[in-house]
């Protein structure tokens, strides 16, 4: 259970702050919380229903209503209440984008970036593509192609990168005829 953040001068049980009717009650939870738990007495309520715990999950809860879960919005931003479709660092990303693909919506320079495509031989002689993106540390990429655009697409390689810079994946073994590619973050 965490301290509420209200000053009372009337303690109720063992120390624990008292609350009048109506009066708006806060808790400071640590960010590593994963499951937060409250009692909450109403002394004025009938026997039987005086007793009340109040469960929150802030990995899957979205308290102030915002489009964007706690959890996550408090481990990039101070406070909740953040504006889920603004882009704070600058990147072309909104908060609730880059949060969903698991980038940090404070750093223009985290999401996956591609650079270009070239040309290449594959390993059976055809005509194929080399792609190229910019790799963040200890973020794993997917390569999926697909011989039409609209898809659908299927993995041909995954777990590349882990590395920040520029990264490379060149297809081993192009198909005959189109091929549509795409670099997805794991």
């Amino acid at each position: 259970l965490a301290a509420p953040q209200v000053a009372t001068e009337t303690p109720g049980l063992d120390g624990s702050p008292w609350f009048q009717e109506g009066q708006r009650l806060r808790l400071r939870v640590a960010r590593s919380t994963s499951v937060v738990q409250a009692l909450l007495l109403h002394l004025h309520n009938p026997l039987g229903s005086q007793a009340e715990v109040v469960r929150l999950n802030p990995a899957s809860e979205d308290q102030d209503g915002n489009g964007l879960i706690d959890a996550q919005e408090l481990e990039y931003f101070p406070t909740l209440g953040n504006v889920a479709d603004s882009d704070p660092d600058g990147d072309g990303l909104s908060t609730r984008e880059e949060l969903q693909l698991g980038f940090n919506p404070t750093d223009g320079t985290s999401p996956l970036r591609l650079l270009g495509f070239s040309a290449s031989v594959g390993v059976n002689g055809q005509l194929g593509a080399e792609l190229h993106w910019m790799g963040q540390t200890g973020r794993r990429y997917s390569i999926l192609r697909s011989h039409r655009l609209e898809g659908p697409f299927a993995p041909i390689a995954t777990g590349l990168g882990g590395s920040s810079g520029s990264q490379a994946f060149q297809d081993p073994i192009p198909p005959d005829g189109a091929a549509f590619y795409k670099i997805q973050a794991e």
